[in-house]
């Protein structure tokens, strides 16, 4: 099975539900892929919910999300590290949502919220960790912020967006 979804372009995603086993999901591309950055920006916002901000060091947890907002209708753009989210943003990004790994290289993810806060008041931003981290952007949680600890599935993924939705224009349904 995992050959078949890899040469597809696809991704298998797993969820451990004790005490009835495990959980798979496997993701497949509907169509063939284009960078965003090769859209032109405003053809992208209009094919999608909104447009997503990535940031996460780890290439295969990044690719995963990627896809997972992608089959949503999500127009994403990712970045393996502060630095490199800079560039998009100077480049003229303008997210919606972020989706950020509190721990980055040579940064926090809620030192660089704070500084994407500055520049975007609005947005709305799903931290990701891998570790017990919560406590470290908890300042940041409520309606416009949620925290997903890893690993979480797709529908997790999906569920932590809806919780940033109380102030959120229909942008972001969930269905």
């Amino acid at each position: 099975m995992w050959g078949i979804v890899r040469q597809h372009r696809g991704y298998v995603g797993v969820r451990n539900t004790e005490p009835r086993g495990a959980r798979f999901e496997i993701l497949l591309p509907g169509e063939p892929t284009v960078a965003v950055s090769e859209l032109p920006r405003a053809a992208s916002a209009a094919r999608s919910r909104g447009v997503v901000l990535l940031v996460e060091d780890d290439d295969a947890v990044r690719r995963v999300i990627r896809a997972a907002l992608e089959t949503r209708g999500y127009a994403v753009t990712e970045a393996c590290n502060a630095e490199e989210s800079r560039r998009a943003l100077e480049g003229g990004l303008v997210p919606d949502l972020v989706v950020l790994d509190v721990v980055l290289p040579g940064t926090s993810g809620s030192a660089y919220f704070g500084e994407l806060v500055a520049s975007f008041p609005t947005v709305r931003c799903v931290f990701v960790s891998g570790y017990e981290e919560e406590r470290t952007v908890a300042q940041y949680l409520g309606p416009r912020v949620a925290y997903l600890a890893k690993p979480f599935s797709f529908t997790d993924l999906h569920e932590a967006i809806g919780r940033t939705k109380d102030t959120m224009s229909d942008l972001w349904p969930l269905d």
